[in-house]
């Protein structure tokens, strides 16, 4: 059986969904557990519009390939372009929020991790039930004081809407703080721990981190993994996955 993890917080902007898809990413071509994304972010879509971009882009690129070849471009040959798309790209569906928690039942049962995207608010209807059924989930934050508010009071929600019903099931609660978007030779990321306990946020950190780039938007892609060659922070994608996987292994043992 898989795990179901989800990359959350109430905070837009936060870096939910391109971490979702790097990790997604590295699942599908640097590891050997097979991964489904489920975009269940019914107001953004932010995943499954990245991949339908993409998906169109390509199949414009391969159209302009063939007629300068003098090659017909049938439905057929279109077609074919298309699962060579797909065939490279971890699996994506879009499911609604109110109606998803069968689906992961059934995508747990198939894939070795199931990575949902969901809307950070818990009081939308339908979520919290989605968040009961969750065995990790990483909680990313930069260190301003607006975004590690936000996710004290995410972490509230989750303590009080959440984390009883789990309880009561007798199901352990995995939550894990990952700092995103942070510069790493500045005062406030040196001083990272006094903050966590100054907003009283009280679940454990990971030792990775995501430093701020604008790389990881500017050429964030689900068919394949981001380059940060030349950056010097440049193992910190590769770090957060391995991380995150090691998660995965101990709550599965």
């Amino acid at each position: 059986m898989g795990l179901l993890v989800s990359i959350a917080n109430q905070k837009g902007g936060v870096g939910k969904s391109t971490l979702t898809n790097v990790l997604a990413n590295y699942l599908y071509n640097n590891s050997d557990l097979s991964v489904i994304v489920v975009d269940g972010d019914y107001m953004q879509e932010s995943l499954t519009g990245l991949r339908n971009d993409e998906l169109k882009k390509f199949l414009k690129g391969c159209k302009a390939l063939a007629e300068s070849n003098d090659i017909h471009y049938t439905e057929d040959l279109k077609a074919a372009y298309e699962k060579e798309f797909i065939d490279k790209c971890y699996k994506i569906v879009t499911r609604d929020p109110e109606t998803i928690t069968q689906s992961l039942v059934d995508y747990r049962d198939q894939y070795d991790c199931v990575l949902v995207d969901l809307p950070g608010n818990l009081g939308a209807e339908g979520v919290v039930g989605v968040y009961v059924t969750f065995d990790l989930i990483i909680v990313p934050t930069d260190l301003t004081f607006k975004d590690l508010d936000s996710t004290r009071r995410f972490l509230n929600m989750y303590d009080t809407r959440v984390r009883p019903i789990r309880m009561i099931n007798k199901l352990p609660c995995n939550l894990y703080g990952v700092f995103n978007k942070v510069k790493a030779n500045t005062i406030e990321f040196k001083a990272r721990d006094e903050k966590v306990l100054e907003h009283n946020l009280k679940i454990p950190f990971m030792h990775s981190y995501i430093t701020e780039t604008t790389r990881l938007k500017r050429d964030d892609s689900s068919f394949e993994m981001i380059s940060l060659d030349g950056l010097k922070n440049d193992k910190m994608i590769d770090n957060f996955c391995k991380e995150v996987i090691d998660l995965m292994k101990k709550i599965s043992s």
